[in-house]
């Protein structure tokens, strides 16, 4: 069932950014590899792995884009709690829609910032006993874009996709977007 709504509340996401598109604008799309910390009272820092996928929408005449994410796990990543029981963390998926505002620097070059909401599943193993949850939140992030060419560029950024009482995710991601 967590599964279906997130994948729904993609699909919701990329059709609201392919809703806002104005004329002339080009949409592009994105693959993403993400090397996650997470941060969880009382353990050592996780980093679960994954690769996501962006459905994007610029306007540069006001410097923003609007992207609709998903991503879906690779691997996860065990470490051993305070109390001495090994404690495994993965992410079998996560998205979010955010707002991109795009800063050129030079001719191939853009400083990005990101501003939206993230939602994760989130599965625990604590000593063998496995449970599932999702959180969800305020995310922030900045990053920068190379122009290689006309037919993409390669994008890195590092980003505050949770932080409350229960969990912080922050990722490293880097990857490549494709212009439509």
């Amino acid at each position: 069932m967590s599964r279906r709504r997130g994948l729904l509340g993609l699909l919701v996401s990329w059709l609201w950014v392919l809703g806002a598109m104005p004329a002339g604008a080009a949409p592009y799309t994105g693959l993403d590899l993400s090397f996650f910390t997470a941060r969880i009272p009382a353990t050592s820092d996780a980093a679960p792995r994954t690769v996501q996928m962006r459905l994007g929408l610029p306007f540069p005449q006001w410097g923003l884009a609007l992207e609709g994410r998903f991503g879906a796990g690779l691997g996860g990543d065990t470490v051993v709690r305070n109390d001495g029981a090994r404690w495994t963390l993965f992410l079998p998926y996560h998205y979010g829609v955010y707002a991109i505002g795009e800063l050129p620097v030079a001719d191939q070059a853009r400083l990005r910032s990101m501003v939206g909401y993230t939602r994760a599943l989130i599965e625990e193993d604590v000593a063998g006993v496995i449970s599932e949850r999702v959180e969800a939140g305020l995310s922030f992030g900045l990053g920068g874009e190379w122009i290689i060419d006309r037919r993409g560029s390669f994008m890195v950024e590092y980003a505050r996709l949770l932080d409350n009482e229960r969990i912080g995710l922050y990722a490293l991601q880097l990857g490549w977007k494709f212009p439509f």
